[in-house]
């Protein structure tokens, strides 16, 4: 796997708590030239993504009042605002696939690429491939 962060400034609290991220050699390694700054951009457009996500969650709050107007139990950007310098974790992971060894061609549960477990944070945004699991 590979984790990295958002790209801070040395004096950036997040730098302090979480540190700096940690780069492969695209030099020394030709094959993934370009690795960093499609991460990069990659996680700028995520961030997008969950900025509309929180515009949604904001708008979705508030509610037509049958009787006219609007009850509006937050602001329509409440959740961006309160997102602004966020703490992110772009994680890169590839779970081989299972061998199946029931009838159905799944192995019952018994291989899993990750256990049950919590993320932490607003959301986990997952990019699925055609493979599955």
């Amino acid at each position: 796997g590979f984790d990295c962060g958002l790209e801070c400034d040395d004096d950036d609290a997040r730098v302090a708590f979480f540190g700096k991220n940690l780069w492969p050699d695209e030099r020394g390694n030709p094959s993934i030239h370009g690795f960093r700054t499609t991460l990069m951009e990659y996680q700028s457009e995520l961030i997008g993504l969950s900025d509309k996500l929180l515009l949604a969650l904001g708008e979705s709050l508030n509610n037509e009042n049958p009787n006219g107007g609007e009850d509006v139990v937050v602001g329509k950007y409440f959740f961006v605002r309160r997102s602004r310098n966020p703490m992110c974790t772009l994680r890169l992971l590839h779970y081989p696939p299972s061998e199946g060894n029931d009838d159905d061609g799944t192995d019952g549960g018994a291989s899993r690429g990750c256990g049950a477990h919590t993320d932490y944070g607003l959301f986990t945004i997952l990019q699925q491939d055609s493979i599955g699991g």
